[in-house]
């Protein structure tokens, strides 16, 4: 039996290799097709195909599992597919809590915590290690802290998250599911100095490779991950930590999830994207040199482009954009962001598009800054490119998403819109 992949995205490029041993593909199909698109040989069709020249092929979802209920509603109610068509079916539950409880976990070698807090929260839900723990003991200790932070969630209990900006209700699988993603958390130097952050004063750490890799090994015992978990490493710039190989290679028998400002082409980062489980994000903020060096305290984004161009051949890109009120919310930044990705997509290469706010910024949006996301939004979508938001529940207010939308619709009907043409 064949079955038609339904998502064509980050996901189902790094999964490949591993759903095609069970599940032999007849084809992709993908909102974001384009006319023409293949994947790994095979043609990338509109959900449209799914009720017409495919009618009565099995549906496997290769979309992120986290949007796994979003999905199959799609599938069923918009679509016209039946649920038994749906081969990897599941039911869900509505919940109290938010992504990263139930997709993520943070730690290093003194502490674990279920979420980075995104500046909304003083302290999020954490445990201390001792210096008697064992990678067991700190991997049990991870779980019960998880458990118990569920258990109050579900029954209204006080805890840690109260109050927490984040939370909301979600509807939740059934089936207890490994985590989407783990964050390695240790200090490492960055090269840059963005207007936003907070952590580039950190300095290199020299850290225990090997204790690492035990906790790892003992997190996969206990069931909290496998080999679809995302490994990530969190702060700083990986091109420039002298154990970057090592690390890399403690990371690499699972999805790598590599952040970097992309100021060097570095060739362990190449080496390990053409693995092909990995991904490549960089916060480029910006699409004009004046204005990245003004976000990024360093003259060179040319050098930037040139890199994300060459990385870009090899792996698939998240290509993100932190809007910095005042600074970078104008069309000439949106238009040279998207005349970016233009090149990269011309090449017929992979990107996604994530879009975000500064989180430790509690101000208002302006609606400069709103009509420059809604711009960037209708340019993406126009181009059928992947498009996210970074900590969804966190970015708008509700007025501010209704405002948002609302600018988003009024794009869209706008004749001649010159951001949104196809290069």
């Amino acid at each position: 039996m064949k079955y038609i992949y339904y998502g064509a995205g980050t996901y189902a490029r790094a999964h490949f290799e591993e759903l095609r041993k069970q599940h032999e593909p007849l084809c992709f199909c993908d909102r974001a097709a384009r006319p023409g698109q293949t994947l790994f040989g095979l043609p990338v069709l509109p959900p449209s195909a799914l009720t017409s020249t495919n009618a009565d092929a099995s549906i496997l979802i290769t979309r992120n599992p986290y949007f796994k209920d979003e999905t199959q509603k799609y599938l069923i109610e918009e679509v016209g597919v039946s649920k038994e068509r749906i081969a990897d079916y599941e039911e869900f539950e509505l919940v109290r809590t938010c992504y990263s409880i139930e997709n993520e976990l943070y730690f290093d070698m003194n502490s674990g915590w279920l979420c980075c807090f995104l500046g909304q929260r003083v302290k999020p839900p954490m445990v201390t290690f001792t210096e008697k723990d064992s990678p067991r003991d700190k991997v049990e200790a991870l779980l019960e802290l998880r458990r118990r932070i569920k258990t109050a969630l579900t029954q209204g209990s006080p805890n840690e998250c109260d109050g927490c900006i984040s939370l909301g209700m979600h509807r939740i699988s059934t089936t207890p599911k490994p985590l989407t993603k783990v964050i390695f958390s240790f200090n490492c130097s960055c090269n840059l100095r963005c207007s936003y952050c907070s952590q580039w004063h950190r300095k290199n750490e020299l850290i225990d490779v090997w204790a690492y890799r035990t906790m790892i090994n003992e997190m996969k015992k206990a069931g909290i991950i496998d080999q679809n978990t995302y490994m990530c490493w969190g702060y700083g710039e990986i091109a420039i930590h002298p154990q970057r190989a090592e690390i890399l290679s403690v990371m690499s028998e699972y999805n790598l999830h590599i952040i970097s400002n992309c100021t060097i082409y570095d060739e362990y980062v190449v080496k390990h994207l053409a693995l092909g489980k990995a991904i490549l994000n960089c916060s480029l903020d910006s699409g004009t040199r004046e204005t990245y060096a003004k976000v990024k305290g360093a003259d060179l984004f040319e050098q930037v482009c040139y890199n994300l161009k060459r990385y870009s051949e090899i792996a698939a890109l998240e290509l993100k954009y932190l809007f910095v009120p005042g600074v970078n919310d104008n069309e000439a930044d949106v238009d040279g962001f998207i005349s970016l990705i233009d090149d990269i997509l011309h090449s017929g290469n992979h990107i996604t598009v994530v879009l975000s706010r500064d989180c430790a910024d509690k101000s208002p949006l302006s609606d400069q800054t709103l009509a420059m996301m809604a711009l960037t939004t209708v340019a993406v979508e126009t181009r059928c490119i992947p498009l996210a938001f970074f900590a969804p529940d966190t970015t708008f207010s509700a007025t501010e998403r209704e405002i948002y939308l609302r600018k988003v619709e009024e794009l869209k009907t706008v004749d001649g819109f010159k951001i949104g043409e196809k290069k």
